[in-house]
């Protein structure tokens, strides 16, 4: 694969890379407050928050790609 393609296939996903950024640096932070025994459930609802949106943006994308399918 060329990075060409692959930068153009991140800029179509942008919102789904963002996304997945935002849950790697939540699942990293409660590991943290883990490991030092402090209160998770503030990161868990809100990690909780953006998988949902993660997933979201993920359906609504492949929802796109097949209606693009279906009419070509």
């Amino acid at each position: 694969m060329s990075d060409t393609w692959i930068r153009d296939l991140l800029q179509q996903n942008a919102e789904i890379v963002a996304a997945d950024e935002e849950v790697t640096a939540l699942l990293h932070r409660l590991r943290e407050l883990h490991r030092a025994g402090q209160d998770k459930s503030a990161a868990a609802g809100l990690l909780v928050t953006k998988i949902k949106r993660l997933l979201r943006l993920r359906d609504q994308r492949d929802r796109d790609l097949q209606k693009g399918a279906d009419t070509a």
